[in-house]
């Protein structure tokens, strides 16, 4: 093992840690994602202010899902340790 590469110990430790604060990291894009998607997306498929909030909500909904799965499997992952992440990747 080389000076640059973590141990398994180790990178379950960071990968926990991530863990710890990805909700916060995931929560912060969602919020931001509601007036990104009002402002710049919404506008480039309807035209009117009550479609564009229902695009936005839509896409915002989505975001939310799709944040909330990820969440969920990695860490459902990192709860599973790095052997059982070891029979994944061999």
């Amino acid at each position: 093992m080389s000076d640059d590469q973590l141990s398994p110990e180790q990178q379950l430790a960071a990968q926990q840690q991530l863990l710890k604060i990805l909700p916060y990291i995931l929560g912060l894009g969602w919020v931001v994602m509601i007036p990104i998607s009002y402002l710049f997306i919404a506008p480039v498929f309807v035209e009117g202010p009550t479609w564009q909030l229902l695009v936005t909500a839509g896409i915002t909904l989505a975001t939310g899902v799709v944040d909330l799965t990820f969440y969920r499997i990695f860490a459902n992952s990192v709860r599973q340790g790095p052997t059982e992440f070891a029979k994944i990747l061999d």
